[in-house]
């Protein structure tokens, strides 16, 4: 399986537009300060679209409570690679396309883990796009280095016996 996470900005495309989360609250004087109550249940907020976001997700009185109060997307594409070798060239022709589909100028990011392969799609992506900058993943370097630690005799050792110890607790 391969992993790839592009870094991008959409508003880099064009001007962000307004949450949709606005047409939800009405704007409200409240003692000399700012606030935004939300048309269904009253319920009112210091201007902070997150938490009026998270709100409507909850609100009881919601009425598309199951849906986002938003559309912006998250996951943009997956491709099946189970019919090709993932070599460091298939790899970076379908990241290509990928960055070329959302905007090069949009894309400053792209995080993979450290496999040969990887590297060369690092090696691929900055010679196209001097811009992104390839990162690897914290977790799985993190991953690796916790599966090297464990691989020595004395974590070995200390495992072991912190294991036994745990048993014996539970017994007594």
């Amino acid at each position: 399986m391969v992993t790839c996470l592009l870094l991008f900005d959409q508003r880099l495309k064009m001007p962000q537009a307004l949450s949709d989360v606005w047409i939800h609250f009405t704007a409200a004087n409240v003692e000399g300060k700012a606030v935004y109550i939300c048309e269904y249940c009253a319920k009112s907020y210091v201007k902070n679209v997150t938490k009026m976001q998270n709100h409507l997700t909850k609100c009881t009185k919601f009425p598309q409570r199951s849906q986002h109060a938003t559309s912006d997307k998250i996951f943009y594409k997956s491709t099946d690679t189970r019919d090709n070798r993932q070599t460091g060239l298939y790899i970076a022709d379908e990241l290509k396309a990928v960055i070329n589909d959302l905007g090069p100028q949009k894309v400053f990011g792209l995080v993979t883990d450290n496999a040969a392969n990887m590297t060369a799609v690092w090696s691929k992506a900055e010679g196209s796009y001097p811009h992104i900058t390839p990162i690897g993943c914290a977790a799985h370097s993190l991953n690796l280095l916790l599966k090297d630690i464990m691989a020595l005799k004395t974590m070995d050792t200390l495992y072991k016996r912190a294991k036994e110890m745990v048993r014996f607790a539970a017994i007594t």
